[in-house]
């Protein structure tokens, strides 16, 4: 009888054990935790020694490209293409979710703007109309 209690009880807790474990391991705000320690402008710089001028998305409803100029977006979004970054979404998966995603947004702003500044001018790609005024030559970007 003790035998098997210990059974069941050890059962008991291996479940809830393995599903913290899956709900840790899947949580959404776990696959952008990357972005809290990235250097989008480092990163950008990398993408351009490899010849890759693709701006960073954010998802939502769609894709969205942060720090394009509004009045030349889909022309610049075409001309350079998109990289999303994975696991942002529109959704809300909490506090800690709203506040990576806010990182996230400020991350792909910083990004974009150093590829949209540093991309060489004799570059195909290279579009002065993408740049907003505004991000021109600023500090980077914190939406914290």
């Amino acid at each position: 009888m003790k035998k098997r209690r210990n059974v069941v009880l050890l059962t008991i807790i291996l479940t809830i054990t393995i599903t913290f474990a899956l709900i840790l391991a899947l949580s959404p705000a776990r696959k952008l935790r990357w972005i809290e320690n990235a250097d989008a402008a480092a990163d950008a710089r990398q993408a351009i020694d490899k010849s890759d001028f693709r701006l960073k998305g954010v998802y939502g409803d769609g894709v969205f490209v942060p720090g394009v100029d509004e009045d030349n977006y889909f022309d610049c979004v075409n001309d350079y293409g998109v990289d999303p970054i994975k696991g942002t979404s529109s959704k809300t998966y909490g506090k800690e979710y709203e506040k990576l995603m806010k990182v996230a947004i400020s991350y792909a702003i910083n990004y974009n703007r150093t590829i949209l500044n540093t991309a060489p001018k004799t570059s195909k790609k290279y579009r002065s109309d993408c740049i907003p005024k505004l991000l021109q030559k600023t500090r980077p970007v914190n939406h914290l």
